[in-house]
């Protein structure tokens, strides 16, 4: 019986607030029907524009902010025009058109500077930082949300401060900084309890849940997204009970439950269509994909990511285009349509760099100094009024130029044609010789445009090497992934040309027999280097992840019996080619909780220094890939102690040439160098290698890639 009364007690309320708002909109229709004044009228519209996009009639609220905007600007009426501005700049928002948003944000903040509004350059900075989020610019975003939350300060507007301290939190979630995400959000969540606002509170609870997630803490994740869900059921927000939803089924697919997350992406997708909210509609399209990947359903998933594509790209949608060709690569990959994942991933990094390319950055230049050009405009004005009061006085002195000029002609004409009757005389004997020089300068012509084409040729190469190098650049893990599992760590990375055989790997998984967690990293050496050694190295790459993640093998001599099973496996498709590439690697498993390391290697060894001395540990003396009595890998365990330092590496920095006798570095050399900077800090022994491969190095060529990792327990 309660909870009836309490459902009847919900849609009391509503009906009332919905009542509430049809006689608020009544009334101000009437006020601007019975307005005497025009700026009276601008105001009314204003609201009126507030009121439909609440009720997210943005047609309806478009017409009212433009009949305003034309009114203001009709009246000289500048509060009026600043507020017109903003206004479109929300419905525009609203409507995912975010780079016009941003243009009538900073239109708007223009007049109100000028007027010295602070409340309303308050709301501007609000505006833009909003615009600049959904664009994926984050540090702007950031900055203008840090804006808006001192000048709220200084007002004391507590409200204002809350949802700023939110925004600040979404940005933070948006650059990977999880902790100081959810300490804004906490922030945030003890002002708008103070006031009671329930959709604040709920907001709030929605980004920590995102953040909880992304920091692999699934219970709390999932516990401040179904409080945020409630709180929105509450208050009837449809549009962040959506985004609530999203939420949770990506909390569920993180915490591996597949189906759950599909359910509730299916009920965020269904609310997301009602309110034509075309980027959340791409987004959850997206996440469904991720969800059925994982449950192995390919044809499903890349289906859901074509409509999310879709979408992406008619909107201009950056962000989210630049993840559906990354997750189309990857699923294609999975399908062994490698030259389809190729073009996916070239695809995948040319809408990542659209979303800080140089046309935008340079409109929003234009847009930032746009006060100060019109500035100078009404200078230039005023300069050339000075000039039209000399025009009369410039025009009598343009006659006698003019006239001088004629009499200049006709003296030049008479020697002209003098000139000319003399030089056809001559030119009967220089016919052959004529013929000659025209002959040499058409092949000039030709070798030029032989050139031309070389060169646009090798720019187009270059061009299609650096894309390769992006690519390349995804299969590394993030220096925060590195920074975060390997604490105290340093990696010298230094490709001989643009595009390497080298590259580095990591992963970490939850340990079923010892305490804690494993982390698995590996310094790889592709056969080859230059293009040739990075697509080896995709294929290595993808190679490690799969044994990882698709056969759940996690020690390290395991992991390279099944990695050299599946490249050799790859680059044996075509029984006509006999393909050698592979790889050398040396991979490393560490659990700091239980203090022990197993190693396994391909031709690579490890070193461990412990107490100024190197331990040794040799690979075995076989590849990874094509190899004539390949016998399993070995498996090696000890046991590591504080201080301990291990490197893993390649051999492009003992083997590069230099010195004074242009002679081998050696492993030796290597060796003693380590062993010299052990006092060092890793940052330090970083730089140290660097400047002394360098100076080593001298003007001769890189003789190869190098790759060092240095990690101290």
């Amino acid at each position: 019986m309660m909870k009836k009364m309490f459902i009847y007690l919900i849609f009391l309320f509503n009906f009332l607030g919905l009542v509430g708002k049809s006689n608020r909109l009544d009334s101000l229709l009437l006020n601007l029907k019975l307005a005497k004044t025009d700026t009276s009228k601008v105001m009314t519209l204003i609201s009126l524009t507030k009121i439909e996009i609440e009720n997210r009639n943005l047609d309806e609220a478009r017409k009212y902010a433009d009949y305003a905007l034309k009114l203001s600007l009709s009246n000289k009426f500048p509060k009026g025009s600043a507020a017109s501005f903003a206004q479109i700049g929300y419905i525009l928002k609203e409507q995912s058109a975010y780079g016009k948003a941003l243009d009538y944000h900073f239109k708007s903040l223009k007049i109100n500077e000028v007027l010295k509004e602070k409340r309303e350059i308050a709301r501007n900075y609000y505006g833009i930082g909003q615009a600049y989020y959904w664009l994926a610019n984050y540090p702007l975003a950031y900055e203008y949300y840090q804006k808006a939350l001192k000048a709220n300060e200084v007002l004391g507007n507590e409200a204002a401060v809350a949802s700023g301290l939110r925004n600040l939190g979404w940005v933070s979630h948006r650059m990977g900084e999880e902790k100081a995400a959810i300490i804004f959000f906490e922030r945030a969540l003890k002002i708008s309890e103070s006031l009671k606002d329930t959709s604040g509170n709920a907001n709030s609870y929605h980004g920590m849940g995102l953040a909880y997630d992304d920091l692999e803490n699934y219970d709390k994740a999932l516990e401040c997204d179904f409080k945020a869900l409630e709180l929105n059921r509450k208050i009837g927000d449809k549009m962040f009970i959506a985004r609530c939803l999203n939420a949770i089924g990506m909390a569920y697919h993180t915490s591996g439950n597949n189906t759950k997350a599909l359910m509730y992406a299916d009920s965020a997708l269904v609310m997301a269509k009602e309110l034509k909210n075309v980027t959340m509609v791409a987004d959850v399209y997206i996440n469904k994909a991720k969800y059925y990947r994982s449950s192995h359903k390919l044809p499903e998933a890349y289906k859901s990511l074509q409509q999310g594509m879709k979408l992406s790209k008619e909107l201009d949608l950056f962000s989210l285009m630049a993840e559906s060709y990354k997750w189309v690569a990857l699923i294609e990959a999975e399908r062994k349509n490698f030259e389809s994942a190729y073009t996916n991933y070239i695809l995948h990094k040319e809408a990542e760099d659209s979303i800080y390319n140089l046309e935008k950055s340079k409109k929003i230049d234009n847009l930032e100094m746009q006060y100060t050009f019109d500035k100078k405009e009404a200078a230039n004005k005023a300069e050339q009024e000075k000039k039209n009061a000399l025009a009369d006085k410039e025009i009598q002195k343009q006659k006698i130029v003019r006239n001088s000029f004629i009499l200049a002609f006709i003296v030049v004409f008479l020697f002209a044609g003098i000139f000319f009757f003399q030089r056809n005389k001559i030119r009967k004997g220089k016919t052959i010789s004529d013929s000659l020089l025209k002959s040499v300068s058409q092949q000039k012509i030709e070798i030029e445009k032989q050139k031309n084409i070389v060169q646009s040729q090798n720019e187009e190469i270059l061009s299609s090497i650096e894309y390769a190098k992006r690519i390349q650049a995804t299969i590394l893990p993030p220096a925060k992934v590195v920074e975060k599992y390997l604490v105290d760590s340093f990696i010298l990375y230094l490709p001989k040309d643009i595009v390497a055989g080298d590259f580095y790997w990591m992963e970490q998984a939850e340990n079923s027999v010892n305490a804690g967690y494993d982390t698995l990293f590996a310094a790889c050496d592709c056969t080859g280097h230059g293009v040739p050694g990075a697509l080896v190295s995709v294929v290595c790459s993808n190679a490690l992840n799969r044994a990882i993640k698709e056969f759940g093998i996690y020690k390290p001599s395991l992991i390279l019996d099944k990695v050299a099973e599946l490249v050799v496996k790859d680059f044996s498709k075509d029984e006509n080619e006999n393909v050698q590439d592979g790889m050398d690697i040396s991979l490393c498993s560490m659990n700091l909780k239980s203090m022990k390391l197993h190693w396994a290697g391909a031709n690579n060894p490890l070193w461990v220094i412990r107490n100024n001395k190197i331990i040794e540990i040799k690979a075995d003396k076989q590849p990874i890939g094509r190899y004539d009595n390949l016998q399993p890998f070995t498996n090696h365990e000890f046991e590591i102690e504080k201080k301990d330092t291990i490197y893993l590496f390649t051999d492009g920095y003992s083997d590069q040439f230099g010195g004074e006798r242009n002679k081998k570095l050696t492993k030796a050399k290597f060796r003693e160098i380590l062993l010299s900077i052990q006092h060092l800090n890793l940052l330090e022994q970083r730089n140290y290698l660097f400047e002394y491969h360098s100076k080593y190095k001298g003007a001769l060529e890189q003789v190869d890639d190098i790759l060092i990792i240095g990690v101290r327990v």
